[in-house]
């Protein structure tokens, strides 16, 4: 219902008045120099404060009169006077708006378009609403630096039986690790950003301090190594990444390659709901090492768990990912090139069952590689069937480099059912999925899913991820499955608590 087209001043004072209740950086008028009005009358405090702020001016012989009507064209002109005020709490925006769509008529008339200040008014929200998530997200700001991290503890137990019915002897290895990861980026310009990540690691089994460089020890236990450095300019929706960075296998969810690479790397659109992603590189590969891209901590397979450093392993990489997501389906193909991976062949991988780079079965059979180039197709889907119920499946083939394997050895896939999502800012939020792969070595390189299984392994993956608190996470993850190489049975369980700043 309208307004009457005259309205009270007394009721004027109360509307205006509730309008700045809660302004930032407001104080009330010692004194208003409106001289109908005392210090001891009811509406003194609002009145005063809306001469401060300029809204009301009062009559020339400097009156209030507070008994006498007003016309609506004198309301619209108070309102007007109110939109210049930029400092209104979300209460005094949202009574403001209420006063705009009352008085639209008079202000148009006015020569006001209230459009144009309701947009003003989403903008001022848009602006609050950065600001509120940069307080939530915890920012660490020192100029254009802004410093993220992580505290990480980790427990991993892996048992292993030279039996794949369980007989024979049986191995079990256990390890803990805390890890303080910091991810600073600099802001260089409107479009280009630099970043940044080093990882410091100590084992709780030894209590020992860092050591510098490479991952060292039994289980590469105690090291803090800078990780990755390099630019990105964003152009529109392009990326453009230059340096040493993280790159995901996008086509097939990470189940190629979840790693490293020294080059460059563009993420582009191409048309609606497609895009591409484009990378190469050099790309460094070392079997025994700690962790991968993500810094999961991998224990390693050698005899007496000692790790070895390859000098000799890094090959030319490239891959080329087209990717297609709506709604609810996504789809992916890809394909990855590794040149010069024969200078991995003199490595030999102990109970992986893996011999100069290639799989030894138990009766003699071996699958190795050929020539010096490995070419790896991928293809991966995803459906949503609703807000909780997601399905994953990724398949990918050797097709160059494996002419003496059989078709099994030259495949890999996964299958997994997500339920629900977590988010560390909904402390309570979880989780859950169960999944199905086997990681054939000829056909990934380091997958995402280094914290359950290898990429030597086959078997079932369970797991549950939950925000206890808010910036905080949990995991547990356990596979049960079998060795490529050996067929021995294989259990692991990963567990990770995450502090996030």
């Amino acid at each position: 219902m309208k307004m009457k087209n005259k309205l009270k001043k007394k009721i004027l004072a109360a509307l205006t008045a509730a309008l700045f209740v809660g302004t930032t950086g407001t104080t009330f008028a010692a004194t208003t120099p409106l001289s109908d009005v005392p210090a001891d009358h009811w509406a003194y405090e609002a009145v005063s404060e809306l001469v401060s702020e300029g809204v009301l001016e009062g009559y020339p012989d400097n009156t209030f009169r507070g008994g006498q009507t007003m016309s609506r064209y004198e309301m619209a002109e108070i309102v007007y006077k109110a939109m210049g005020n930029g400092n209104l709490s979300p209460t005094g925006k949202k009574n403001l708006g209420r006063l705009i769509t009352e008085f639209q008529d008079e202000l148009n008339r006015m020569g006001l378009q209230v459009n144009i200040v309701v947009s003003r008014l989403d903008d001022l929200d848009a602006k609050l609403a950065k600001i509120d998530k940069k307080v939530d997200d915890q920012e660490i700001r020192i100029g254009n630096v802004k410093l993220n991290g992580q505290i990480r503890y980790d427990y991993i137990r892996k048992n292993s039986h030279s039996g794949n019915d369980g007989s024979g002897n049986s191995r079990s290895q256990r390890a803990q690790r805390l890890m303080l990861r910091l991810t600073p980026s600099m802001k260089l310009n409107e479009q280009w950003t630099g970043h940044a990540r080093m990882d410091f690691s100590l084992s709780t089994n030894s209590g020992m301090n860092s050591s510098v460089g490479e991952k060292s020890g039994a289980y590469g236990e105690n090291y803090h190594v800078l990780d990755q450095v390099y630019a990105e300019g964003k152009y529109g929706k392009t990326s453009i990444k230059l340096g040493r960075f993280g790159t995901y296998d996008q086509s097939s969810h990470g189940m190629i390659l979840d790693d490293n690479v020294t080059g460059i790397e563009i993420t582009a659109p191409i048309a609606p709901k497609f895009s591409v992603q484009a990378t190469a590189g050099r790309y460094s590969y070392d079997p025994n090492r700690t962790t991968n891209g993500d810094g999961v901590f991998v224990i390693s397979d050698k005899a007496g768990g000692q790790g070895s450093v390859y000098s000799n392993n890094t090959t030319n990489y490239a891959a080329l990912d087209l990717m297609y997501k709506d709604r609810k389906f996504g789809m992916g193909l890809g394909i990855k090139n590794f040149q010069g991976y024969d200078n991995f062949n003199q490595m030999e991988q102990g109970d992986r069952g893996l011999d100069e780079w290639g799989y030894t079965e138990s009766d003699g059979t071996t699958h190795r590689f050929s020539g010096d180039t490995m070419r790896v197709w991928s293809v991966g889907m995803d459906y949503s069937f609703d807000k909780r119920w997601q399905i994953v499946g990724d398949y990918g083939r050797l097709i160059k480099g494996g002419d003496n394997m059989d078709s099994a050895h030259k495949t890999a896939y996964s299958i997994q059912l997500n339920y629900n999502k977590v988010d560390t800012k909904k402390p309570g939020s979880y989780k859950l999925f169960v999944a199905y792969r086997q990681l054939s070595h000829a056909a990934t390189m380091v997958p995402t899913y280094q914290n359950s299984l290898y990429s030597w392994q086959k078997g079932w993956d369970i797991g549950i991820q939950l925000a206890p608190m808010k910036n905080t996470r949990a995991s547990l993850c356990y596979f049960r499955g079998t060795n490529y190489g050996n067929g021995s049975n294989q259990s692991r369980l990963f567990s990770r608590i995450e502090l996030l700043f």
